[in-house]
């Protein structure tokens, strides 16, 4: 399976034998497949051959391979996986089959191809200090909305009641990328779209009716016309390759001016080329774009699954040309956001304000996955060519130069650009002085890219430890010791990588993986360490509004953030309570609206935690600064005695302070390192049951540990900032092996649109053994409260697990045959991807 459960298998098998003492099949085997194609079940010339004939005879295993290469012929159904990989697969589950039922009679090293690959149960220690001292600020605490989200009782835009009158709204999407919509039926329709296609599911109209299925149904039922129909360009390495016209722009540069003809620079003795590919990613929020809009005397109330409420507000009054003034966008929470809320709620949100000021009604809009996933966009694809673009290096593997071409997959419109971001980004933690790097915007007939948690960081710094790792292949040195050559001698990154690698004990589980791999042929391991610099940067302005009442004492809080799950309103909470000296219990943040966050800036970066901590402060600060002279009337006052007096003489106890980027926003870096561990099987199999087996395909790996050492400075909140980490990794190891977006090459369309063939990782995906430290005595003296944003950054180190896999590749590719020359591997490693990199062949099968 692509995944380790919920998921349909790739290939599945059963196996029937009846032998007598010696291995000789007594009668017709059964030998049943599926997955092969509609019509195929039985395996029948193989059956026939087997009866009579000793299984465990290399002869005859040779024999039925000859067989099952001739019967077994998959089809091609896209986004099902290649036909290669479903007839290698399927020849070695019989292989696989084989092994478990001869047991000591093979060698010992092809044994454990017929066992199973078990996981343990999951494991966990997750480290981090804390200053009891300081509580509540610094204290270990759940995020304050775990219960009523655990318990379903949390409030998302759609458990908005009912409103009376409500209709709900759906988009009608193109079935084509590329040509010229002629005509549309039906006409009732609201279109906002005509002339030339994009991309195939760009929204051109909105059907609105009494019931969200019967609006979905009339808008798959809308039939469009088409002329100048022409095949998309979607592959980003096939444009890149054949420098597709205008799609491919001219980049901008930053760093050293390295002319591709000059001297080799003195010291180089070896020059290393490649290219790599990192893949997309859906967001895969568990809200998909939502929103309602309700009509009042004064205008629009707009509830929208939004990050960003003061841009939903601009692009209604844009629209529909009101002012801004008529328009409140209210959230409470967002169910899951990583960027994808940030600009595109614009879509539901001006559709549902659109029909709703037609037709005076109460709209509500809620996508459906399939139309989330055609519509607005993934995580872009990023492809790093260092190819005839060199890296020189010395034989330590230190770069002399560097001179490397990122191209970013950015699809049918340039609204983000990484441009200004991946020169800055590429050296990682590593020293750049010769290093240049050209960002490239590649245009393509698909939906226009999405930021993604960690954009431009996440590709940049996989791109570096791509080249990295190729570095140390070529000059035959530790790909550890290679990345230490290339960071200075003064950089925070160095101690936390000798403090992992002691604490993981990395060299010794190295020297033990090397042992598993000679002695196993086909199971394999592999390890990697992967250091990380993310540098976060503060945009736009955020405001908070702090009120306390006097009656009880009790405070509320509004702030400019959207609570997206990262724990925004625990640490605004925490910061609060700390600072008016009261207990948390005390405080209460109220949701978030565009009255409150007027001008605001999105959620976004991993700051807007600190950005609206960091108001809150002030306003609490405002507040103390008002109460202190009613404090020195009265005699040790309790908190409610003390907030009484002030409201009895008309104190103001409401404060707002607005964090300004320009005015307080103090740029800072997080480090981090992470030590990942996998096993893979080369077989791709698991038994069921004997001697009468059947087999169904598992994933071909098992991330069987993880360590993680990251920077968090002095956490305001250390139970919510793991939480942060340990979604993130995971976020990312979905990209390096699950996730995998399929396009029809014909029509552009999206074929992995749902969960029946798209594949975040699940609860037995993620690492058995998982070890999460924040690193200890490390105050971020810039930082809100000494601390440092966690919520993007850890997805970074997740590319380590991609390196592991491959090393573990390359202990099979050695087995099989293959030379041990650098090889270019993109993401994602999914089960077809490693098969087929492993190089198995039934050649190969022995006994």
């Amino acid at each position: 399976m692509p995944r380790s459960q919920n998921v349909h298998a790739i290939v599945n098998a059963g196996f029937l034998f009846s032998l007598d003492g010696k291995g000789t099949v007594v009668n017709k085997p059964n030998i049943i497949y599926g997955g092969i194609n509609p019509t195929f079940i039985h395996a029948s010339k193989s059956e026939n051959y087997l009866k009579g004939k000793s299984v465990f005879s290399q002869g005859t295993l040779t024999g039925v391979m000859n067989l099952l290469e001739q019967e077994l012929q998959p089809d091609h159904i896209l986004p099902d996986t290649s036909p290669e990989y479903r007839k290698g697969l399927a020849e070695a589950l019989y292989y696989k089959f084989l092994l478990q039922l001869s047991g000591s009679r093979v060698q010992s090293k092809y044994q454990s191809g017929g066992e199973l690959l078990t996981r343990p149960p999951s494991s966990g220690v997750q480290k981090f200090q804390t200053d009891s001292s300081q509580w509540p600020l610094n204290q270990p605490i759940p995020k304050i909305e775990a219960l009523v989200q655990c318990s379903g009782e949390a409030e998302y835009v759609n458990d908005h009641p009912p409103v009376p009158g409500q209709l709900f709204a759906a988009f009608v999407l193109t079935t084509e990328a590329v040509g010229n919509i002629i005509d549309i039926d039906p006409s009732p329709a609201l279109l906002f779209c005509s002339g030339k296609i994009l991309y195939e599911g760009q929204p051109v109209g909105i059907i609105v009716a009494v019931t969200r299925k019967l609006a979905n149904k009339a808008a798959n039922n809308v039939r469009i016309q088409y002329s100048n129909v022409e095949k998309p360009e979607i592959q980003l390495r096939d444009i890149v390759r054949t420098k597709a016209g205008t799609r491919v722009d001219l980049g901008q540069a930053s760093g050293a001016d390295i002319d591709k003809g000059a001297t080799v620079p003195i010291g180089v003795t070896h020059v290393v080329k490649g290219s790599f590919c990192s893949s997309r990613q859906y967001h895969f929020t568990m809200e998909t774009q939502t929103c309602l809009t309700v009509p009042t005397e004064n205008g629009l109330n707009v509830f929208s699954s939004t990050q960003w409420m003061d841009h939903v507000q601009g692009a209604i009054a844009q629209i529909l040309a009101i002012p801004e003034n008529s328009i409140v966008v209210s959230v409470r929470r967002v169910g899951g956001g990583y960027g994808s809320k940030i600009s595109r709620p614009n879509f539901t949100a001006a559709a549902s304000a659109l029909a709703a000021h037609i037709l005076n009604k109460p709209v509500r809009m809620i996508l459906t996955m399939e139309t989330n996933m055609r519509a607005i966009g993934f995580r872009p694809e990023a492809l790093s060519k260092y190819e005839a673009i060199q890296v020189g290096v010395d034989d330590n593997g230190n770069v002399k130069y560097l001179k490397s071409d990122l191209f970013c997959n950015i699809g049918s419109s340039n609204n983000y650009s990484y441009a200004l971001l991946v020169p800055v980004l590429v050296p990682n933690c590593y020293t750049a002085p010769d290093w240049s790097v050209l960002n490239h915007d590649v245009m393509t007939h698909i939906a226009a890219q999405v930021p993604t948690r960690a954009p431009a960081t996440f590709q940049c710094i996989a791109s570096i430890e791509y080249i990295m790792q190729h570095i140390a292949n070529v000059v035959k040195k530790d790909p550890v010791q290679v990345r230490i050559n290339n960071i200075a001698a003064v950089h925070p990154v160095l101690s936390m990588i000798a403090e992992l690698k002691t604490s993981s004990h990395y060299d010794e589980r190295l020297k033990d993986i090397e042992v598993f791999n000679k002695v196993n042929r086909w199971k394999k391991r592999g390890i990697s360490l992967v250091p990380m610099q993310h540098d976060l940067l503060f945009l736009g302005t955020f405001r908070a509004l702090v009120s306390i009442y006097g009656a009880d004492g009790t405070v509320t809080v509004q702030h400019a953030g959207t609570e997206i799950g990262q724990g925004i309103n625990t640490k605004v909470a925490q910061v609060c309570a700390h600072t008016l000296g009261i207990p948390l219990d005390l405080v209460s943040i109220q949701p978030s609206n565009s009255v409150v966050a007027a001008n605001g800036d999105s959620t976004a970066g991993s700051v807007t935690s600190d950005t609206c901590c960091y108001a809150t402060i002030e306003c609490c600060k405002i507040l103390l600064a008002r109460l202190e002279p009613v404090r020195l009337t009265l005699v040790d006052p309790t908190w409610q005695t003390l907030v009484s007096t002030a409201k009895a003489l008309e104190v103001d106890l409401t404060a707002v302070y607005m964090f300004s980027s320009q005015r307080e926003g103090k740029p800072y870096a997080v480090y981090g390192v992470c030590v990942s561990e996998v096993e893979i099987d080369v077989l791709t199999g698991q038994q069921q049951g004997e001697p009468t087996a059947r087999y169904r395909m598992v994933p071909l790996f098992q991330v069987k540990r993880v360590d993680i050492l990251e920077d968090a400075g002095q956490s305001i909140s250390p139970l919510i900032d793991v939480g942060q980490v340990t979604g993130a990794f995971v976020m990312g190891m979905g990209v390096w092996t699950h996730e995998d977006i399929v396009y029809d090459p014909t029509t552009g369309a999206v074929l992995t649109n749902r969960t029946w063939n798209y594949y975040p990782p699940g609860m037995k995906d993620i690492p058995v053994d998982f070890r999460v430290t924040l690193k200890k005595d490390s105050p971020n003296p810039i930082g809100v409260a000494r601390s440092k944003g966690t919520g993007e950054p850890a997805v970074c180190l997740a590319v380590s697990v991609f390196i592991a896999l491959r090393n573990a590749i390359n202990s099979a590719r050695t087995d099989a045959g293959v030379a041990s020359g650098w090889y270019d591997l993109d993401g994602p490693l999914t089960t077809e991807a490693i098969f087929l990199n492993c190089s198995t062949t039934p050649n190969q099968f022995s006994l």
